[in-house]
């Protein structure tokens, strides 16, 4: 596959098909098996594709980083002004995904009495 790319395509299309190959062989194979389909992807670190999808990667990841944290945060310190957070609760919390919302949970925790009183709050 890889020595079609060079033959067929301009440096920056064989680069750029190197990069997109090796990312769609990642859900159906391991990356031991990826790897030895691509032996030349670990040269691609510089191409702008992968410099994109990693990007991509982090910013999601810091994304669902930040969630976790603020989920785990409301948890904790709800727990310490309410008591232990039933399942329901947790479910609902852990289910949450607008940081803005757990956020604005976070600085009522202190007036509300419970946590149905809590979460109620729109």
């Amino acid at each position: 596959m890889d020595q079609r790319f060079a033959e067929e395509a301009p440096i920056a299309e064989a680069n750029r098909l190197r990069v997109v190959t090796h990312t769609l062989l990642g859900p159906r194979y391991p990356p031991t098996v990826a790897d030895q389909l691509m032996p030349g992807i670990r040269n691609m670190r510089d191409s702008s594709t992968y410099q994109a999808i990693l990007v991509e990667g982090r910013v999601e990841g810091l994304a669902e980083g930040r969630l976790e944290e603020a989920r785990a945060l409301l948890l904790t310190l709800g727990q310490r002004r309410f008591g232990p957070p039933d399942q329901r609760t947790r479910e609902t919390v852990r289910a949450m995904t607008d940081l803005a919302r757990l956020h604005a949970l976070a600085e009522r925790l202190f007036d509300a009495a419970s946590w149905d009183e809590l979460l109620a709050t729109r």
